[in-house]
């Protein structure tokens, strides 16, 4: 998924806002964030969370923050994984590979 993000603050200040929220503790209701942020104005931000039990899901954000016509314009992508039709289609494939 891809996203843009508009705001009013300078790259500086964006990247610093990102780096501040790196550096927040892990709460019940914000997970902790693993990244890092380039002076060029690139970052890249991960959060590990649990799914079912042990098994955890790990996402991933890459970013670039620049300056467009005096406003501060964050691009960035996440992958989005399996649609649901997919899923369906290799969970399919998984139950006759085991059938034979």
């Amino acid at each position: 998924m891809r996203f843009s993000l508009y705001t009013e603050k300078t790259v500086p200040q964006c990247l610093s806002s990102i780096n501040t929220r790196m550096q927040a503790k892990e709460t019940a209701n914000r997970p902790a964030l693993d990244g890092w942020i380039a002076r060029n104005g690139e970052f890249s931000l991960k959060v590990t969370r649990p799914v079912v039990g042990k098994f955890q899901r790990t996402t991933r954000l890459k970013g670039q923050v620049e300056r467009e016509t005096g406003i501060t314009v964050i691009r960035g992508i996440v992958p989005g994984g399996s649609s649901p039709r997919e899923r369906v289609i290799g969970l399919g494939a998984l139950a006759v590979v085991g059938v034979l």
